[in-house]
């Protein structure tokens, strides 16, 4: 009689089991699969361009072809803490990103074929859209929002998911997106059977919208001019024959800033239109006599074609210099800009002036200019490089030094230190060339004029800032009676409501 042995027994049915389930683990015969987190950064409907981004990105990336889209992925990530981590930091270069919880299957291999990864959406677009209709009937449109913008990353023609997701930027008051989805249903087949929906919808956001908007500016502060009335350094001047010894003293000045502007927009679905007022005064010269007011008020109509935007603007202004008045303006303004692309503007301008000199008889002048400006963004700082030109017709031929030929180059810099700290950066070239001789010196007149500014501003609150600037000109001219160098600086308290 044989005895058996139990424990020899249960360890083979162990590695028998152990070794069936081996076998089925093998990748030759089925595949392996795994869930994990990853940040979905972009998505995009032309192929070369999400080749390019997938190229260009400085992240851990895949790309992944779910159609119509091919989609950015970062990933993966095994816990969502992790991954919110990620995300956090990824934030300011992404401003779209979000997690997505995704199924990832490693195939089995074949013959001939290499192993890849395939991803596949989450648990597809029903459920997403029943669970955001539930959210959305339970007042949660923050999370309902969500899934709707995730079931049209897959399925970007799927209308009741667009109809859902225009009705839940209209509960969150997002007027201005809500009213532009509302335009892609209008054209869409959804609109026949929708009508009195889409109506509703447009209604709501034509009476939640703002159409007059008011801005109120205020600034004061102090300044300081080491040369208020533009004295040559020169100890003698030649004027002609005449060697004339320069007996004027530069007048230094200190004096207060008190400037304000009130505006008012109205804004409707076809056009803009912009009323300005504007007053710079310097005030309490140390220097008497400098005081200066300055007054204009501007009207603007503005129209936006997509990127493009139309605009005519017509104002006047008033000049006064120690309390006389010395120049009236009438001008007229029509420009045309657009948006190359997120971060580039083009603007151009022509402008007519009419001037009316006040403090001295036959100065009056016409003034026709033209300019163009191109602004640049990256990050944190703005570039802005302008250049125009402009032409003096005298009205009376009896003054030599009124009609001129003026252009002007132009490069600011600005950088954003942090939220609240900015500082400016910018130089100009002006170039004067008169078209009468001078008939004592027996040549034209000809300045050139270089200025150096630079400028830090620090936010105070949402409302107010403090602005440091200095501003040194140096003018050159072929007469040295109008060669100076000045400097002028200024702190200003800044409030806007």
């Amino acid at each position: 009689m044989k005895v058996i042995d139990h424990m020899s027994v249960f360890k083979s049915i162990l590695m028998l089991f152990l070794f069936s389930l081996s076998l089925q683990a093998t990748p030759q015969e089925s595949g392996e699969s795994k869930s994990a987190y990853y940040i979905r950064l972009a998505s995009y409907l032309n192929e070369s361009y999400a080749k390019k981004a997938y190229l260009a990105s400085d992240l851990p990336v895949m790309l992944v072809f779910e159609k119509p889209f091919y989609t950015l992925l970062n990933g993966p990530y095994m816990t969502k803490q992790e991954a919110k981590k990620v995300l956090r930091n990824i934030h300011k270069r992404y401003k779209d990103a979000y997690l997505v919880y995704l199924h990832t299957k490693k195939s089995a291999k074949e013959p001939g074929k290499k192993e890849t990864d395939t991803v596949h959406s989450p648990q597809t677009n029903p459920s997403l859209m029943q669970q955001g209709i539930t959210l959305y009937n339970a007042k949660r449109y923050e999370e309902a929002l969500a899934l709707f913008d995730r079931v049209l990353i897959f399925e970007p023609d799927n209308l009741l998911a667009k109809l859902y997701y225009t009705r839940t930027l209209v509960k969150l008051g997002l007027y201005d997106e809500a009213r532009k989805k509302l335009h892609e249903l209008k054209q869409s087949s959804l609109y026949k059977t929708k009508h009195c929906t889409i109506a509703m919808l447009e209604d709501t956001i034509r009476s939640h919208q703002k159409q007059h908007f008011w801005h109120i500016a205020f600034e004061t502060g102090i300044g300081y001019n080491d040369n208020v009335n533009l004295t040559t350094d020169n100890p003698y001047t030649r004027y002609g024959p005449y060697l004339l010894k320069n007996n004027t003293h530069k007048a230094k000045s200190r004096y207060l800033l008190a400037n304000l502007l009130l505006q008012h927009r109205y804004l409707n679905a076809q056009f803009g239109w912009t009323t300005t007022l504007y007053s710079y005064n310097e005030l309490f010269h140390s220097a008497k006599g400098n005081t200066l007011n300055f007054l204009q008020i501007t009207s603007a109509v503005d129209r936006k074609f997509n990127r493009q935007f139309l605009s005519a603007a017509v104002g006047a202004d008033t000049t006064r210099l120690g309390g006389e008045k010395i120049s009236d303006e009438l001008f007229f303004k029509p420009a045309w800009g657009i948006r190359i692309n997120r971060s580039s503007y083009l603007n151009c301008y022509t402008q007519i002036t009419k001037n009316f000199t006040r403090f001295t008889p036959d100065r009056d002048y016409d003034k026709y200019e033209a300019g163009t400006s191109f602004s640049w963004q990256k990050g944190r700082l703005k570039t802005v490089l302008s250049a125009s030109a402009a032409k003096y017709d005298a009205t009376s031929n009896k003054r030599y030094d009124v009609a001129k030929n003026l252009s002007i180059l132009a490069l600011y810099l600005k950088y954003h230190l942090s939220r609240r700290f900015d500082a400016t950066a910018g130089f100009v070239r002006e170039s004067h060339r008169y078209s009468k001789l001078d008939p004592v010196m027996g040549y034209r007149r000809k300045d050139i004029k270089k200025r150096w500014q630079t400028q830090m501003q620090r936010k105070l609150t949402a409302k107010s800032a403090l602005q440091l600037s200095y501003e040194y000109t140096k003018s050159n001219a072929n007469i040295n009676l109008y060669t100076y160098k000045n400097r002028i600086g200024t702190l200003v308290w800044k409030y806007h409501f």
